[in-house]
């Protein structure tokens, strides 16, 4: 699914692990906007870990997830939310609660992606829906200046309902767009934050967010997405009088793995000296034998 990016960014780092009296356990620490965030363990319980970043608890193990929370799984729970926020008439035309007053926008950033990339990618789904390749071949046959047509297409009901049977099938995973709609479904405010994949210096960019202008910092939730864009987990802010723990712990784990790096060329070093010397004793070795064999012969 695509990712709709915004202007937000920030620089951060990636140091080895957060002490344990910061976090509670060995975890990645990273710094955005000038705060520090420490990633926490996120359940990826039916692969729906942007869900338990999102929605779910921390439970006595220091994992979010939804576990326990509800008596539907967190993928079943978005569903069920979503068919009622969405619904349409006898004409089978959407119809979007306006308790929801960006729900609009936000289903249609989805649904965009989900028929342009997702349904031509995806031969597991192939296999398991009703003719997704079709929809996906209708889309192309749209005209890219016809808004009306595109938009008549994106807001149908044969693809909603292929949308909804597509998440509700484990394999499939939600992407950042979808958090999105899921915040706006849930009335929560989000950010989501990630390293950026166009810069090697660590930087930590926002390639989504669904904030309230009225929203207090604390009412926000951080998640962040892995180096490897394959699982979400929630962040939370470190306590300023913690910052100085992070530092010194990024401190030592550089000079750990400087330490690391330079006993490791003290090794090779010591490795290619012993073999050096290894061959000139094993040289003078023949060249003795040599001339105790030449000296046999001459007698």
């Amino acid at each position: 699914m695509a990712v709709a990016p915004t202007s937000s960014s920030g620089q951060g780092f990636s140091p080895l692990g957060v002490s344990v009296g910061v976090c509670g356990y060995r975890s990645e620490c990273i710094k955005y906007r000038g705060r520090f965030y420490k990633v926490c363990p996120t359940s990826a319980e039916d692969l729906s870990c942007a869900l338990h970043a999102l929605v779910g608890v921390k439970n006595d193990r220091g994992w979010y997830s939804c576990s326990g929370t509800s008596s539907m799984r967190p993928r079943e729970d978005f569903v069920l939310r979503l068919q009622k926020a969405i619904t349409y008439d006898q004409n089978d035309h959407i119809i979007f609660d306006e308790s929801f007053p960006h729900l609009r926008e936000k289903y249609i950033n989805v649904i965009r992606d989900f028929v342009g990339n997702f349904l031509k990618r995806s031969s597991f789904f192939h296999s398991s829906l009703n003719k997704p390749q079709e929809l996906h071949d209708e889309w192309l046959s749209i005209e890219p200046q016809s808004s009306e047509k595109e938009e008549e297409f994106l807001l149908s009901k044969k693809v909603f309902d292929c949308y909804l049977e597509c998440i509700s099938k484990e394999p499939y995973l939600f992407e950042v767009a979808e958090i999105l709609l899921q915040a706006h479904i849930y009335g929560l405010n989000v950010r989501v934050i990630t390293p950026s994949m166009e810069r090697n210096d660590n930087s930590i960019v926002c390639p989504g967010e669904l904030v309230d202008q009225n929203a207090d910092e604390k009412e926000i939730i951080y998640i962040y997405r892995s180096k490897n864009f394959a699982h979400f987990e929630r962040c939370e802010p470190v306590e300023e009088s913690d910052e100085s723990e992070v530092y010194f712990q990024q401190a030592k784990d550089y000079l750990l793995t400087a330490i690391s790096w330079v006993f490791g060329w003290v090794i090779l070093l010591l490795c290619m000296v012993y073999s050096f010397i290894l061959r000139m004793f094993e040289s003078d070795l023949t060249a003795g034998t040599y001339d105790a064999e030449s000296h046999s012969t001459l007698v």
